[in-house]
């Protein structure tokens, strides 16, 4: 992943996160809780999935 995307992603999740955290709490019903917790585990599975999975390596060490 490049540093253009990474951030890109970054900040879409620092922004929209809180709003839809909020939304889900508010308008879910009695699923509210267990979507917000679905959200955040997806966040880290994209922090995670594009450190391991998406990153691209380099052989110049």
């Amino acid at each position: 992943m490049n540093m253009k995307t990474a951030l890109v992603i970054a900040f879409g999740a620092a922004i929209g996160l809180p709003y839809v955290t909020i939304a889900l709490l508010e308008g879910g019903g009695s699923a509210g809780p267990a979507l917000v917790g679905g959200l955040f585990i997806g966040a880290i599975f994209l922090v995670v999935w594009s450190d391991f999975g998406g990153g691209e390596t380099s052989d110049d060490a």
